[in-house]
């Protein structure tokens, strides 16, 4: 989980520093164009002759940095694809949720999950039905999406944030006035099997009011025993 945060991160310094490069040496090759061209125009007033190297290396040095920042983002784009990495949108799997929109979170599922447990959308509704949301003001969608902490989890305006991990679990907090919440867990990235990646587990849990502990009301996919 470590190695897959830590090559993420790292491929977006590099990709950063190089279209910061690009950008410096783009200015300089305006620069530098411009400067020759001035002065193959006064040498052509004056009739003679005058070398354009200065051209020809500000055409350079405006060319090569951008192609060398092509080839990494598709670098990274390729690497992604080949490592079956799944970019988790809390805003998008939010609004899926308490839209109770079982075709968008159907597609966010991980495959072999669906296949192995013979999973439908008619059952992810089935399981959604279930699902009593109510909160879904811009401040409710705020708390469910914030990468930030906004206070204590089980307080009305608190938020569970956790820096997303390969193996991930996300939840949402006080989806109604009663306190229950979504919970659901799944994987990132997988080198070798692209269909265990995407959500694994979605489950519904609801707050007793005595004893102000959750118990499982409804449960779709499949829970991991790690």
């Amino acid at each position: 989980m470590f190695i897959v945060l830590l090559n993420m991160i790292l491929s977006s310094i590099v990709l950063i520093v190089l279209l910061c490069l690009a950008l410096f040496l783009t200015a300089a090759a305006i620069a530098l164009i411009i400067i020759s061209l001035v002065r193959s125009s006064k040498a052509k007033k004056q009739n003679r002759k005058t070398r354009k190297v200065g051209l020809w290396v500000g055409i350079a040095m405006l060319v090569i940095p951008w192609v060398m920042f092509g080839f990494a983002v598709c670098f990274v784009k390729i690497t992604d694809i080949t490592t079956n990495r799944w970019k988790f949108d809390r805003a998008v799997v939010a609004q899926a949720v308490v839209d109770k929109d079982a075709d968008t979170l159907y597609g966010m599922m991980a495959t072999d999950i669906l296949d192995d447990n013979n999973l439908t959308t008619d059952d992810l509704e089935d399981f959604l039905d279930q699902c009593d949301i109510e909160n879904d003001s811009p401040e409710d969608m705020k708390k469910y999406t914030s990468f930030e902490s906004l206070g204590e989890p089980l307080d009305p305006e608190g938020n569970h944030y956790r820096p997303d991990g390969n193996r991930f679990s996300y939840e949402m907090f006080y989806v109604n006035d009663d306190g229950d919440r979504v919970y659901m867990e799944g994987i990132l990235y997988d080198a070798k099997d692209s269909g265990n990646v995407g959500i694994h587990y979605i489950e519904f849990l609801t707050k007793d009011p005595e004893t102000r502990k959750y118990s499982t009301a409804a449960e779709f996919g499949e829970k991991s025993h790690h």
